[in-house]
């Protein structure tokens, strides 16, 4: 339920932002979470409920590398504070060590 509800509120702070369509992308998505379309571009979001700084698993990054690449789509990540804010993360701007972080500095003001 609570991812669920982090997804509803990125929805539309994507849909404010411009893009034309975003739905919850099920199952045959892989790890994204949402799709987000404007025009012909295709952006996949993997959803977390967390404050940040995020941390990752090389493993989960890695499928989230891969599902992009396989789906032909760019990717970010939004994380969704306690307090209801919406962050979208630049996963270029990520920390490569024993895990994978993203802190303040990866935060995208325009995603656009």
């Amino acid at each position: 339920m609570v991812g669920d509800e982090a997804e509803l509120s990125v929805a539309p702070h994507l849909a404010a932002l411009g893009f034309d369509l975003v739905y919850q992308s099920r199952g045959s998505r892989g790890v994204f979470d949402l799709l987000a379309l404007r025009g012909p571009a295709q952006l996949g979001i993997q959803v977390t409920r967390s404050p940040l700084p995020l941390r990752f698993k090389r493993s989960e990054w890695n499928r989230m590398q891969a599902d992009a690449e396989r789906w032909g789509w760019r990717w970010t990540i939004a994380a969704v504070t306690d307090d209801g804010a919406v962050h979208i993360l630049d996963p270029s701007r990520a920390r490569h060590a024993r895990e994978i972080r993203l802190d303040d500095d990866a935060i995208i003001p325009n995603v656009l």
